[in-house]
């Protein structure tokens, strides 16, 4: 089973939201997946992320993957809330917000929701520092990679 991810760059990223805002969606690209040294542009536009800390694994939606013709080269089981379901794995590349990149991943396919097409999942987030905050009615989110070693990065 394919699992190897490769991270391109070194940076953090920051967003605010409102206070009762229950989900973290950011922007991000995805790429065909590449080899670290070279350049290559993303699909068409940006797509809406959720970033998911009870997902093991990233996820895109199926039309999604179809629609950018992602090349499919694994499968494997998917348990969650709905029960279980055998999920087809799209090789891709993802450029989170600021310019991290992570040059291959396997997206496993999940029906999707009009708000975002793609989950950020414990793959992706425990590469680095994920933090969130909530003070004077605002909710920020911090991700870093790599780790900062626990030093703390809100400022």
């Amino acid at each position: 089973m394919y699992e190897a991810q490769k991270v391109v760059s070194a940076a953090w990223f920051e967003a605010t939201f409102p206070a009762q805002n229950r989900q973290i969606i950011t922007s991000v690209q995805i790429l065909p997946a590449h080899d670290s040294l070279v350049v290559t542009e993303p699909f068409s536009g940006d797509f809406n992320a959720l970033w998911d800390t009870g997902a093991t694994s990233s996820a895109i939606s199926t039309r999604l993957a179809e629609n950018l013709q992602l090349p499919w080269i694994t499968e494997r089981e998917i348990r969650g809330l709905a029960g279980s379901y055998i999920a087809r794995g799209f090789l891709a590349a993802l450029r989170l917000p600021n310019n991290v990149t992570i040059s291959e991943i396997v997206l496993y396919e999940w029906p999707g929701t009009p708000a975002f097409g793609l989950l950020i999942g414990m793959d992706v987030i425990s590469m680095g520092d994920f933090m969130l905050s909530t003070s004077a009615g605002l909710t920020r989110v911090r991700f870093q990679i790599p780790s900062s070693d626990h030093k703390p990065f809100f400022g």
